[in-house]
This record gives structure tokens, C-alpha cells and sequence, in this order.
């Protein structure tokens, strides 16, 4: 069981000369379609509302796209009691209805999935789902068969797999139970009677949930989750001193309640190496980066002994020792001020400006905008009974999940200054995901930007594009742009650039749902669909 396994990149997949992204004033290809079924809208009762509902509510998309197909999908109310299934064909712009469903009020979280290229499963939002084989209804039954959660009337499903060559349908879902996030894998027969389910509690709403092929769920959470086997997981982190840092030095501080006396110290400090001894508390092992010792220092303060580490390179380290971690890194606003210092050349919003000269960015610079967070953000793989993997994910933030193939669901995780996208599918088994694909300097280009409605990726990766809440769309491409532009210092042109365009959508209904094929992005409002197309140009 991997429990310290690491979601680490492939090198092959990161660009460390990537320069950064340019304006363009290439103007965007945009098509809007007005909606003869206007787009149903899903929210929270006023009397359940608190931050679990609200985050799982947050997780509900309102547009749906089969990967089979390429046709989109959203549900549509005409009238307070009836709810419709209406789909769209984007190669002619046509909608029509397809069927009416038992959705029971318009606080449920209904969703449309395609495990194969013939079926599609319809989960009615209140733990209740039906499969369909081209228009002929298979199949209903539900996911919730435990007593306890017989009143829950709030249920998303993640995911959804069908094992065709033992006639199994697995069902990935989340909800709601009482203070606790609820996961939910449940397994069903050809003929819909419920087989068996593994159940997972936690504290907080998980931001990604996948079947893998080999039918295991993966899942990531900002809070711990439980499971029944639980007795074998072995012991938590033992924390044996607390540490902080800058681009420049870190300080370790080892807390003891009675005053420390000199004789009582042991610190042996070389470039790679660091030995601690005090009193019970005794550390040895290679650093995660070389040091400086001859500018590195101890000393006994009131509260026990703080031993400051002089950096050879100035660079965020995500632990102190390479090859275990006892400490808690404790958040340095000065740390965080200066990785933005240091970052803030990697986008524009001005048309093509001449290269200004900027600082070198290490590929393994931390871009720390989650230091601030209290929470432990884990990746969990379960498979048969038992846990696989239990990972730290570190500041790595999941940004969003997409279909790289219909069936095979990755998920975008900052990573530095970087986004990575990862996939449910991975062929080795050390590590609870598979790096295949990387998309440069998106990371830092999410965390500084604010009022965010959406963003997502094509199966291709060919593009990403950010929804604002304020009516624009920000799409970044990596290209080797024909510029003019050089660095100053060394006169070097500059080729490793991408294209940075700006679209403008004219509409006050707000954004409900965003949905990426490799030709075009979709975005739904509630009276319009409209078609923003990045490879060709508009007048």
C-alpha cells in the first residue's frame, strides 16, 4: 500500500523554457444560439444551506457533452412540476426534447452520463437513476440502500463505468450525511438490482471523483476520509518540530516547555546534511536542497531552539528532509509576496509589449497561493476492499477534471507555476495518477485571477480557456509565435511563447455551465448557447 506515494510530473511532459504568454488582437470566431428549451437551474433550500451544501452544489455541472458524439446535453423545466432531457446537435444547431423525467424539484443535482457509446445513464439528482440503450429504458434503480440515509434528498454522481464483459454497472456519487461528506462507489448487475457499495466519510465535499478502468475510485479531498478497513492504516505523521520559510532561508523551531539548556543541544550542520539532537527529539538525513553552512546558525530561544538554514538557491522546498517529514511548515506571507514578485512576467494583457527583462523562474519553484489554507489536501485510490494509495497533494490545487477519451476522466492540478493535467488511468502502480499532459504557466495565471465562473480544456489539451464571471473568456494557447520580440541582456529572440486572446460574450443571463470539444468551447446560459470557436477568426 503506497500511503507516502507521490503524484510527481514527468519530465518529458514540463517546458522549462517556456517564455510566457502575449496578447493577441486576432479576433475570436463567437455563435449564439437562443434556446427553445431554456437551461433549468439546480440550487440549495434556503433552510439547508451551509458550506458542505454549498460545496457540493459548486460541483454540479449544468452542461453536458457526450465524448461519443460530441452532442451536449441540459435539462430544461417548461413548467414547475415537468423536467425534460433536451439535447442539441452542434453541427446543425438544433435542440429538441428527448424525455420527460421524475426529477423531483429543482434543488436536485440530475446528470447525464455516457459509460458507453449506446448508453446513457440519467441519475434523477435525489440518489434514484434509470439506464438507458439508445431510446429504450433499461433499466431504474438507486444508489442509497443504507438505512441511515433514507431521508437524503441531495445526491451527485461523479462517475459512472460499465465492466460489459461481467455485466456490472459501477457508480461513483457524493452526498450529504448529517455534518459528513459522503463517497459512495456502488455496484449494480445488468439488470439494475444493487449488488454491493464502499462507503467513505470525510469533512469536506471531494473537488474530484473518477472510476478508473479497472473499476478502483479515486477521489481528492481537502479533509481526510475514513473507510471501514481503516484499522489497518497505519499511524499519522508524528510532527517533531515546526518550520517556515522565504525565498532566501528557512527557520526550524523546536518547542519544548521547560527551557532548553546548552549542554541538552547536538546540530550538526554541513551543505546537504542537518543532525538535531535535543533532548528526545533526535533528526538526521540529507536536506531537500543544499544549504550554505557557513551561514546557517542555531540558537536557544525562550520557547526551545530555532536552527536557521541559509538556501545555496533560492527556491521553495516543499519539506526540510529529503526522505522523511515530521515537520508542519507554518504560512510566511513575505514567502508567498515574493514567488509573485518573481512570476508576474508569465501573462500580459497589453498587445505584444516589448520583452521587458525579468528574473529566471526555476521549474520547481513553488507557486505558494495555498499556503494560507488550513486544510491537508490527499488524493485517495481504492480498489477491492482495501486502500491503494493515501498521497499528500501538498498546495498541488485541483483547478478542473475533463474526458481525455469518453471514458477516461483526468483532472488539472497546479503544480508550480504550472497546471498538470492527470489522469484516473495510470499503468504504474506506485503512483494513484498518470501525468499526460502539461499546460505551461496556467497554474499561476489561475491564481491570480479573481471572479472565475469556469475554466476547462479540450481532450486534446489543445487550449485552455477561463470563464469570468464578467462576460469575457480568456483562452491560452501554446504556440511558437513569428514576434520580433528579444530578451535585452543576451539580444536572444524569443520563441517559446503562446497566444493569449481575450473573447467578449454579449449577454446578461449569467454563465451556467462550460463544455470544451477540440474545435470549439460551448457556454450555456439560461435562454442561449453560445459557440466560441478558437482556431478561426470572426470578423
Amino acid at each position: 500500500m503506497e500511503f507516502n506515494s507521490e503524484v510527481r510530473p514527468r519530465r518529458e511532459l514540463m517546458n522549462p523554457n517556456f517564455e510566457g504568454y502575449k496578447l493577441s488582437l486576432r479576433q475570436v470566431s463567437t455563435e449564439k444560439t437562443e434556446l427553445e428549451h431554456p437551461a433549468a437551474v439546480f440550487t440549495a433550500r434556503q433552510s439547508e444551506i451551509q458550506f458542505l451544501t454549498l460545496s457540493l452544489y459548486a460541483q454540479h455541472s449544468l452542461l453536458f457533452v457526450d465524448r461519443w458524439t460530441s452532442a451536449l446535453y441540459w435539462f430544461s423545466q417548461p413548467n414547475e412540476e415537468t423536467f425534460e432531457l433536451v439535447t442539441f446537435n452542434p453541427n446543425n444547431n438544433e435542440s429538441s426534447s428527448l424525455l420527460q423525467l421524475p426529477i423531483p424539484d429543482n434543488h436536485a443535482l440530475p446528470t447525464i452520463h455516457f459509460p458507453l457509446s449506446n448508453v446513457y445513464f440519467i441519475s434523477y439528482g435525489d440518489g434514484s437513476f434509470a439506464v438507458y440503450q439508445g431510446p429504450d429504458k433499461k433499466f431504474s434503480s438507486a444508489i442509497l440502500q443504507n438505512e441511515k440515509d433514507k431521508d437524503c434528498k441531495v445526491v451527485l454522481v461523479n462517475d459512472v463505468k460499465i465492466d460489459e464483459s461481467k455485466g456490472l454497472l459501477y457508480v461513483a456519487a457524493s452526498y450529504i450525511r448529517g455534518k459528513e461528506a459522503i463517497v459512495v462507489l456502488a455496484r449494480f448487475d445488468k439488470d439494475g438490482n444493487f449488488l454491493a457499495s464502499d462507503e467513505f466519510k470525510g469533512g469536506a465535499i471531494c473537488s474530484f471523483v473518477a472510476i478508473s478502468n479497472d473499476y478502483a475510485i479515486t477521489f481528492i479531498s481537502d479533509k481526510l476520509y475514513r473507510h471501514k478497513c481503516d484499522d489497518k492504516a497505519p499511524e499519522p505523521k508524528k510532527i517533531l518540530y515546526k518550520w517556515r520559510q522565504n525565498l532566501n532561508d528557512l527557520v526550524l523551531f523546536f518547542e519544548f516547555e521547560k527551557k532548553v539548556e546548552k549542554n541538552e543541544v547536538k546540530v550538526s550542520i554541513r551543505r546537504n546534511h542537518l543532525e538535531v539532537e535535543i533532548r528526545d527529539v533526535k533528526l538526521e538525513g540529507e536536506l531537500f536542497q543544499a544549504i550554505d553552512p557557513d551561514q546557517s546558525s542555531w540558537e536557544i530561544s525562550p520557547g526551545g531552539v530555532e536552527v536557521t538554514l541559509e538556501k545555496a538557491v533560492e527556491r521553495g522546498w516543499s519539506q526540510v528532509y529529503r526522505d522523511f517529514d515530521n515537520g508542519e511548515e507554518v504560512y510566511n506571507k513575505e514567502f508567498v509576496d515574493q514567488v509573485k514578485g518573481r512570476l508576474g512576467h508569465l501573462t500580459t494583457e497589453s498587445a505584444m509589449p516589448e520583452e521587458a527583462e525579468k528574473p529566471g523562474v526555476d521549474c520547481n519553484q513553488y507557486e505558494d497561493i495555498d499556503r494560507e489554507t488550513e486544510f491537508e489536501r490527499s488524493i485517495f485510490r481504492f480498489k477491492d476492499g482495501d486502500w491503494t494509495h493515501k498521497a499528500s497533494l501538498s498546495s498541488n490545487l485541483p483547478l478542473f477534471w475533463n474526458y481525455t477519451t469518453p471514458t477516461e476522466k483526468a483532472v488539472a492540478m497546479r503544480h508550480d507555476v504550472d497546471a498538470c493535467l492527470w489522469s484516473s488511468v495510470t499503468n504504474d502502480d506506485r503512483v494513484p495518477l498518470g501525468h499526460v499532459a502539461t499546460f505551461d504557466a496556467v497554474g499561476y495565471i489561475h491564481a491570480g485571477k479573481q471572479n472565475l465562473a469556469f475554466i476547462n480544456a479540450p481532450p486534446n489539451n489543445g487550449y485552455v480557456c477561463i470563464c469570468e464571471q464578467k462576460r469575457r473568456i480568456l483562452l491560452y494557447k501554446h504556440e511558437n509565435l513569428d514576434t520580433n520580440l528579444r530578451h535585452r541582456g543576451t539580444g536572444r529572440k524569443v520563441n517559446e511563447i503562446g497566444r493569449q486572446q481575450v473573447v467578449k460574450i454579449e449577454d446578461d443571463d449569467a454563465f451556467l455551465g462550460l463544455q470544451c470539444n477540440d474545435d470549439a468551447l460551448f457556454l450555456l446560459t439560461k435562454n442561449s448557447l453560445w459557440r466560441v470557436s478558437p482556431d478561426e477568426e470572426g470578423n
